[in-house]
């Protein structure tokens, strides 16, 4: 099976202009919005699925069944689907009841995975892998699987554009940090410190902030802890505080913006923490056990 190549993209390579920054004019992580349930993936007998659950913690349910893996999800702005890679080299769209499922990016010789859906939901933009030519790159399509075109040769893992549509934010080399480009191809800067930020960060849905996890590959004893930063590198905060081999991986903003979702690994046990932007009011929404939930994105409430 084809696996997508996981790879930094180096920095002369993130100077290519967009080709196609309008398809992108209102592409978000966080959709604005009233809250509604958390998706993440999370191991069963038949492979990593993805789950649901309400902000309290009640109602967990498995959404996705597929032959494999399915991972990476990502809510639509109405609540109502939701866009997940499938094995890692294929993208998805199912319904939040887990009905009408379709792929809709399948090609063997392709690495296509981590669908972000557009804030009016009209496409989702994805990272795509091509090991013949070796290219990482992020494309766009509409949700039917039509349409495609290249947004950027930058690569990089983890793309996200800002709220107002105007800057891409993704994990690239040197150090795997954070980077942050104007859709013109313009105003190329490193956000985050010389850190290998871990998989997974987002822009809150005023745009005024972005939340990462400081360590991707901690070793023995070290800890992960959440951190937020201005989008052009400034006033870094860090709302955990850590320490030893405890591990704050973040997941996403809430769409009200109050919130931020994330796991803490403690000694082989993981519990799913909701808290306040700045850190307080920290609430358990499941666990602690050995349920792992990753790649965590907290989606708007459906619009009826």
């Amino acid at each position: 099976m084809l696996r997508i190549h996981r790879r930094s993209t180096a920095p002369a390579l993130i100077g290519v202009a967009l080709l196609t920054a309008l398809l992108l004019s209102s592409a978000s992580a966080t959709t604005p919005g009233r809250n509604g349930r958390i998706a993440f993936q999370a191991q069963t007998e038949d492979g990593l699925q993805i789950f649901t659950v309400r902000s309290n913690g009640k109602d967990l349910q498995q959404v996705t069944r597929v032959d494999g893996d399915a991972t990476n999800v990502d809510w639509s702005p109405d609540g109502r689907r939701l866009a997940f890679s499938v094995n890692e080299c294929s993208i998805a769209i199912i319904d939040a009841d887990g009905s009408n499922f379709g792929l809709i990016a399948e090609d063997p010789d392709l690495c296509q995975t981590d669908p972000v859906f557009t804030a009016d939901g009209q496409r989702l933009v994805y990272e795509r892998y091509d090991p013949i030519a070796d290219v990482d790159a992020i494309w766009s399509m509409k949700p039917d699987g039509s349409d495609k075109h290249l947004v950027t040769l930058a690569g990089g893992a983890d793309a996200n554009v800002s709220p107002d549509g105007t800057r891409v934010s993704f994990k690239a080399s040197p150090f795997g940090a954070l980077f942050v480009q104007n859709l013109d191809g313009s105003g190329l800067h490193q956000v985050s410190p010389d850190w290998d930020i871990a998989y997974k960060h987002d822009w809150a849905p005023d745009g005024s902030r972005i939340v990462i996890s400081d360590n991707a590959n901690p070793g023995p004893g070290e800890p992960v802890n959440i951190a937020t930063i201005r989008p052009d590198g400034t006033g870094l905060q860090f709302l955990t505080h850590y320490e030893g081999g405890a591990q704050a991986n973040v997941g996403s903003y809430s769409p009200d913006g109050q919130f931020i979702v994330f796991r803490l690994s403690v000694d082989g046990m993981y519990t799913l923490y909701r808290m306040r932007t700045d850190g307080s009011d920290l609430h358990a929404i499941l666990g602690p056990s050995t349920f792992l939930p990753r790649h965590i994105d907290w989606g708007p409430a459906p619009v009826r």
